[in-house]
């Protein structure tokens, strides 16, 4: 459809390799995001990784892929920390509305 670099990005939506921790690539930034955001709401990364332990925890399998998937989350979310100097949720609150976050942000 003529975005291909578009396409590069978002087809590691699901999974990826998180890679030096002194370089932060597209495909992470956008990796957090699909983890931090429901809806139109910014949502804590600890209170996603829960939401998402309870659903798979009757599916072994997924849940172990779940875990390596969260896990790759908490680092990149630590790597864009560090670039920043810092934390996502300072970030956000000093920047955006507080309407755009859930109550326990």
């Amino acid at each position: 459809m003529g975005f291909p670099e578009v396409a590069k990005i978002v087809g590691t939506h699901k999974d990826i390799f998180p890679g030096n921790e002194d370089q932060l690539v597209e495909e992470e930034v956008l990796y957090l995001a699909d983890k931090i955001v429901r809806g139109n709401q910014l949502v804590p990364l600890q209170e996603s990784y829960q939401i998402a332990k309870e659903r798979f925890a009757s599916d072994p399998p997924a849940s172990v892929a779940a875990e390596k998937r969260w896990a790759d989350a908490f680092l990149i979310k630590k790597k864009i920390e560090k670039k920043m100097g810092r934390t996502l949720e300072f970030f956000f609150a000093e920047q955006l509305p507080n309407d755009l976050f859930t109550e326990t942000w």
